[in-house]
Protein backbone atom coordinates (compact mmCIF):
# COMPACT_ATOMS: atom_id res chain seq x y z
CA UNK A 1 0.00 0.00 0.00
CA UNK A 2 3.14 2.46 0.36
CA UNK A 3 4.46 2.28 -2.39
CA UNK A 4 1.24 2.63 -4.22
CA UNK A 5 0.02 5.56 -2.12
CA UNK A 6 4.00 6.78 -3.00
CA UNK A 7 3.30 6.35 -7.07
CA UNK A 8 0.06 8.04 -6.50
CA UNK A 9 0.04 10.77 -4.41
CA UNK A 10 2.75 13.12 -4.32
CA UNK A 11 4.86 12.90 -1.21
CA UNK A 12 3.78 16.29 -0.05
CA UNK A 13 0.20 15.78 -0.33
CA UNK A 14 1.13 12.32 2.01
CA UNK A 15 3.25 14.63 4.94
CA UNK A 16 0.20 17.17 5.03
CA UNK A 17 -2.13 14.08 5.36
CA UNK A 18 -1.76 13.94 8.81
CA UNK A 19 -4.67 12.17 10.07
CA UNK A 20 -4.04 9.61 7.16
CA UNK A 21 -7.13 10.13 4.77
CA UNK A 22 -5.55 9.95 1.76
CA UNK A 23 -4.11 6.69 2.47
CA UNK A 24 -7.22 5.44 4.11
CA UNK A 25 -9.45 6.57 0.44
CA UNK A 26 -6.70 4.66 -1.80
CA UNK A 27 -7.22 1.47 0.28
CA UNK A 28 -10.64 2.26 0.30
CA UNK A 29 -11.02 2.23 -3.19
CA UNK A 30 -8.61 -0.72 -3.81
CA UNK A 31 -10.43 -2.88 -1.70
CA UNK A 32 -13.24 -2.06 -3.29
CA UNK A 33 -12.54 -2.55 -6.88
CA UNK A 34 -10.63 -5.22 -6.39
CA UNK A 35 -8.21 -7.91 -7.79
CA UNK A 36 -9.82 -8.26 -10.62
CA UNK A 37 -11.14 -4.85 -10.72
CA UNK A 38 -7.34 -3.27 -10.77
CA UNK A 39 -6.32 -5.65 -13.67
CA UNK A 40 -9.66 -4.64 -15.56
CA UNK A 41 -8.69 -1.34 -15.53
CA UNK A 42 -5.40 -1.73 -16.45
CA UNK A 43 -6.13 -3.63 -19.82
CA UNK A 44 -8.85 -1.09 -20.23
CA UNK A 45 -5.52 1.83 -20.03
CA UNK A 46 -3.35 -0.16 -22.31
CA UNK A 47 -6.09 -1.05 -25.34
CA UNK A 48 -7.38 2.67 -24.99
CA UNK A 49 -7.16 4.43 -28.61
CA UNK A 50 -5.65 7.66 -28.48
CA UNK A 51 -8.47 9.90 -28.50
CA UNK A 52 -6.47 13.63 -28.72
CA UNK A 53 -7.55 14.26 -31.84
CA UNK A 54 -11.65 14.72 -30.52
CA UNK A 55 -9.68 17.64 -28.00
CA UNK A 56 -9.78 19.82 -31.28
CA UNK A 57 -13.61 19.25 -32.34
CA UNK A 58 -14.85 20.05 -29.00
CA UNK A 59 -13.66 23.00 -28.77
CA UNK A 60 -14.78 23.90 -32.01
CA UNK A 61 -18.15 23.24 -30.53
CA UNK A 62 -17.52 26.45 -28.83
CA UNK A 63 -16.98 24.81 -24.99
CA UNK A 64 -14.27 25.41 -23.22
CA UNK A 65 -11.95 22.57 -21.62
CA UNK A 66 -10.35 21.93 -18.07
CA UNK A 67 -7.26 19.90 -17.61
CA UNK A 68 -6.24 19.19 -14.49
CA UNK A 69 -3.42 17.31 -13.66
CA UNK A 70 -0.61 17.31 -10.84
CA UNK A 71 2.78 19.05 -11.58
CA UNK A 72 4.41 16.16 -9.79
CA UNK A 73 1.94 13.19 -11.52
CA UNK A 74 4.82 9.73 -11.86
CA UNK A 75 1.75 8.09 -14.26
CA UNK A 76 0.93 11.24 -16.44
CA UNK A 77 3.76 13.27 -16.64
CA UNK A 78 2.90 17.48 -16.69
CA UNK A 79 4.12 17.69 -20.39
CA UNK A 80 0.93 15.10 -21.21
CA UNK A 81 -0.97 17.88 -19.30
CA UNK A 82 0.09 20.57 -21.53
CA UNK A 83 -0.13 19.10 -24.77
CA UNK A 84 -4.24 18.24 -23.95
CA UNK A 85 -3.81 22.14 -23.04
CA UNK A 86 -2.74 23.24 -26.47
CA UNK A 87 -5.12 20.54 -28.68
CA UNK A 88 -7.55 22.04 -26.66
CA UNK A 89 -6.87 25.92 -28.14
CA UNK A 90 -7.61 29.05 -26.80
CA UNK A 91 -10.72 28.15 -24.48
CA UNK A 92 -9.19 25.81 -22.71
CA UNK A 93 -7.88 26.31 -19.17
CA UNK A 94 -5.01 24.13 -17.20
CA UNK A 95 -4.82 23.59 -13.48
CA UNK A 96 -1.37 22.30 -12.76
CA UNK A 97 -1.44 21.54 -9.28
CA UNK A 98 1.72 21.98 -7.57
CA UNK A 99 2.87 19.05 -5.25
CA UNK A 100 0.58 16.60 -6.46
CA UNK A 101 0.18 13.32 -8.04
CA UNK A 102 -1.78 11.47 -9.35
CA UNK A 103 -4.78 11.85 -7.63
CA UNK A 104 -5.93 16.05 -7.98
CA UNK A 105 -9.20 15.01 -6.04
CA UNK A 106 -8.12 13.19 -3.15
CA UNK A 107 -4.71 15.74 -2.65
CA UNK A 108 -6.51 19.00 -3.84
CA UNK A 109 -10.48 18.08 -3.47
CA UNK A 110 -11.46 22.22 -2.63
CA UNK A 111 -9.09 23.46 -5.53
CA UNK A 112 -10.43 20.51 -8.07
CA UNK A 113 -14.19 21.26 -6.70
CA UNK A 114 -13.67 25.22 -7.13
CA UNK A 115 -12.16 24.67 -10.51
CA UNK A 116 -14.86 22.51 -11.60
CA UNK A 117 -17.98 24.94 -10.13
CA UNK A 118 -16.14 27.70 -12.45
CA UNK A 119 -16.01 25.42 -15.73
CA UNK A 120 -19.23 24.39 -15.25
CA UNK A 121 -20.64 27.76 -14.87
CA UNK A 122 -18.78 29.22 -17.76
Amino acid sequence: MRLMSSTLVHSTSLERDTEGVIRRDLFEMAEEIGVEGFLHQQKAAMLRTDTRDALTSWTQLGRPGLVIGGAGDALIPHPNHLELHRLMLDESRLLALEDCGHMPTLEYPQEITTAMVDWLAR
